[in-house]
């Protein structure tokens, strides 16, 4: 936390905890989101980032009994 702090100065840092998530449910909360924006048709990938040719909708929601 220290080193994203001296690297984005004046942009303020959160944790989870400050938002009553407890810090051991970020993974869930991340793929939770995820979820979300997939349902949405909303990508969650970041091109700029990831190198990746265009954005893009990423995982599936299959249908119970549809494996």
């Amino acid at each position: 936390m220290k080193m994203l702090e001296a690297e984005l100065l004046g942009i303020k840092i959160s944790q989870f905890d400050d938002y009553g998530i407890p810090a051991d449910a970020a993974e869930a909360v991340c793929f939770a989101v995820l979820a979300y924006q997939t349902l949405q048709g909303q990508p969650t990938n970041l091109p700029s980032v990831t190198g990746a040719k265009k954005a893009m909708i990423l995982g599936k929601i299959i249908p119970k009994g549809k494996l």
